[in-house]
């Protein structure tokens, strides 16, 4: 697993399985230095929500798993360790003035911070930040993600399957060729232009954002969420915060830039 994986929410590890005589329950615990990181679900293996995966600050993590039979007495009955161990990442940071930052060949994680920065990932399979400050974000070849941060961003790709968040502020934002996604989790993203959507590989990911709106339907365009305007040669997406409640109140989401309405559509290219 790579330092600095996301752990905004639970992270499965590995799958945990019993085979006994199938009479009783089982009961699973967790001890070892490392066990307050981690947690069970169900017969599921997870690093807490929060938990802060550095390498420099803690490069392998240990954790015993132990089943109790409470039919067959008042010890475990089993046990079995489990090791991993983060893959140092090139972490390349800038501060809070106007920076020029250039990754390697290799896998980096590159932070702009403060400043109007300008952030090239040169290969590799990268993870940029813009932070603060209106930024250039270039994730050239690699499976990379984008963060534009705080202001009005241009985050650019070229080749590999990408993921491109514009955060706050009006950006621009190009995927480049291959299957990328454009994700969205608040309105207070909105305004910006996507410069070449492809109807058919790219998605356009409002999953968290309707997680934060709190729907819970199937279908937002029936239920006055979400309408696709025609703009010229482009499509507007529209969000409305409470649906049919209280009328109309759509505000542009993104525009995406060579694309019609009647391109996009729920469950493919755009999700939910």
């Amino acid at each position: 697993m790579e330092e600095n994986t996301d752990t905004t929410n639970l992270v499965k590890v590995v799958d945990i399985i019993i085979i006994d005589n199938a009479l009783g329950t089982n009961n699973l615990s967790l001890s070892g230095n490392d066990a307050t990181l981690f947690e069970i679900i169900g017969t599921g293996l997870f690093i807490k929500a929060g938990t802060n995966l550095d390498f420099e600050t803690q490069s392998s993590f240990d954790v015993t798993v132990e089943v109790d039979d409470p039919a067959l007495g008042s010890i475990f009955e089993d046990s079995v360790n489990f090791s991993f161990t983060l893959t140092n990442i090139n972490e390349i940071d800038g501060n809070n003035f106007a920076n020029f930052l250039f990754g390697t060949r290799n896998n980096d994680l590159i932070r702009g911070f403060g400043g109007n920065d300008i952030l090239f990932s040169n290969g590799g399979n990268d993870t940029l930040y813009g932070g603060l400050g209106y930024d250039y974000l270039d994730g050239g070849i690699g499976d990379d993600i984008l963060h534009g941060g705080e202001n009005g961003d241009i985050l650019l790709e070229g080749y590999g399957n990408d993921v491109l968040i514009g955060g706050l502020g009006i950006d621009k934002l190009s995927g480049g060729f291959g299957d990328d996604k454009f994700v969205y989790s608040a309105l207070d993203e909105a305004g910006d232009v996507i410069l070449d959507f492809n109807r058919s590989r790219d998605q356009l990911v409002l999953t968290e954002l309707f997680t934060g709106l709190g729907y819970n339907g199937t279908n937002p365009i029936v239920d006055g969420y979400l309408r696709f305007n025609r703009l010229g040669f482009s499509a507007q997406v529209r969000i409305d915060a409470d649906g049919l409640t209280n009328g109309s109140n759509y505000i542009t989401l993104t525009t995406l830039v060579g694309v019609l309405p009647s391109n996009l559509s729920l469950g493919t290219n755009v999700v939910i």
